[in-house]
């Protein structure tokens, strides 16, 4: 496919309700199990191969990778699943935006992240490499310290070096 091609094949919708349903999975700081959970089902509905440790309350991740048609770099896609623990009210959507706690910060990132590899997928994975999700929680400060981050990095999850 060509980049436009790609680029056609986003569907902002389903952005949309990935969003929906990762902001309606309350994930304070050492609380994110559930959302870990959910976010390792929707990778597997887009076809990644999942990795997921959600059991853990202080250390939740999930992994997911989607290989390309051939050898090529890995390309490492990461972000957070918590959200800072602060009295907001209920999530709300309507025809143009969604707003509820994690909308902006990161839930919306990681549901653009599904929507990439659903596409790359469907695309016949048509590129070199692989694809690598890391989705973490114990972010955000001052009760996350980035120890399951870094945990992951210390255990290799990272992407291929320059050449």
């Amino acid at each position: 496919m060509t980049r436009a091609e790609l680029l056609n094949a986003i569907r902002l919708e389903r952005v949309a309700d990935d969003i929906w349903t990762l902001v309606n999975v309350p994930s304070p700081t050492r609380q994110e199990q559930k959302a870990a959970q959910v976010y390792a089902e929707m990778l597997s509905a887009a076809g990644a191969e999942v990795e997921s440790q959600a059991s853990d309350p202080r250390h939740p991740f999930v992994l997911a990778r989607l290989n390309g048609n051939r050898a090529g770099r890995r390309i490492l896609l990461a972000g957070h699943l918590d959200h800072i623990d602060v009295p907001h009210t209920a999530p709300a959507r309507d025809a143009s935006s969604i707003a509820g706690r994690g909308s902006a910060d990161m839930k919306s990132g990681l549901a653009a992240i599904v929507e990439i590899l659903r596409v790359l997928k469907a695309a016949g994975r048509g590129f070199p490499g692989e694809i690598l999700v890391a989705a973490y929680g114990m972010h955000e400060a001052p009760i996350g310290d980035s120890s399951t981050l870094i945990r992951l990095i210390r255990r290799g999850i990272t992407a291929t070096p320059p050449l």
